[in-house]
């Protein structure tokens, strides 16, 4: 649909890649196809040679931080950005809401890659976000962690203002300190108008 105002920075996964899409008023649009099949060949090339280093390669490669890695959404966005030649930094509580076995497993998956690196702690951290953007410095961010579950918030609304305030709050002060070239805030699972409590 049509979107009006400015976005910078917004991102949707297709089938081809990544499409970043910057908008400078309503009726003008720039599109910009961020060639990952591309940037992931060069990848492959520049490690064939062996005139370089791993660290000069990794420095070549684009990182991206995810928050919430082991969720179900997360852990496949890692599994398609390791794919597609990125080198990943997948944030996770792995909090017990959901089966934390689910997540030990999709973790360990995802560890197999030698170009994926966990960190499990929580996103409301003080100071936990600006650390990671500090030493780093990821080229994207995308913020999947929250606490999710709507009748969960009647009994525990404390986590979801850590997790989902809190913890957007460190992620947008560290982004504003260190300025990623894009990031992506997705919404919570369950959006509800008003309820009778």
């Amino acid at each position: 649909g049509k979107m009006g105002g400015k976005l910078k920075g917004a991102a949707s996964l297709g089938g081809a890649g990544f499409f970043w899409r910057c908008r400078e008023g309503p009726s003008r649009r720039a599109e910009q196809e961020f060639d990952v099949a591309g940037e992931a060949e060069a990848l492959e090339d520049a490690s064939d040679d062996h005139s370089l280093s791993a660290k000069g390669r990794r420095a070549q490669m684009k990182t991206v931080l995810v928050t919430g890695a082991a969720g179900f959404i997360g852990y496949f966005l890692c599994t398609r950005l390791l794919k597609d030649g990125f080198r990943v930094i997948g944030l996770d509580a792995m909090t017990d809401y959901y089966d934390v076995r689910l997540k030990e497993r999709r973790q360990q998956m995802l560890l197999q890659h030698e170009h994926f690196q966990a960190l499990n702690d929580r996103v409301e951290t003080a100071d936990l976000l600006m650390s990671v953007f500090r030493t780093e410095a990821p080229d994207f961010v995308i913020h999947l962690a929250a606490q999710a579950g709507v009748r969960y918030s009647i009994e525990n609304p404390r986590s979801y203002l850590d997790s989902n305030i809190c913890g957007t709050f460190e992620l947008l002060e560290a982004a504003r300190a260190f300025s990623p070239e894009h990031m992506l805030l997705a919404s919570t699972s369950s959006a509800y108008g008003a309820n009778d409590v």
